[in-house]
């Protein structure tokens, strides 16, 4: 390696530092649409768990609404059945 000249020897360095950055340019691409895949994931599971949240609040509303009728004196036996109804789906 001595016989080696400055030039050469910058030259080595220069292109294993550019191949060093064409590596890490890669991998960093490659983590972006890594990332745009799982941040598509999330959104979608983010979506479905909003639409089961609004279908349970919609329930406990209705549980809300048949207690309250029921301590009003509504008709006791529909307001159960449809009780024991909306809890089991819940």
């Amino acid at each position: 390696m001595n016989n080696i000249t400055v030039g050469v020897r910058l030259l080595i360095v220069a292109m294993l530092f550019m191949g060093s950055q064409a590596i890490v340019g890669w991998l960093n691409l490659n983590a972006a649409f890594d990332i745009e895949h799982h941040i598509k994931n999330e959104l979608d599971a983010a979506e479905t768990l909003r639409v089961d949240t609004a279908a349970i609040t919609a329930d406990v509303n209705y549980v809300s609404r048949l207690t309250r009728s029921i301590m009003l004196g509504d008709n006791l036996e529909k307001n159960l059945s449809a009780l024991d109804e909306r809890r089991s789906r819940i």
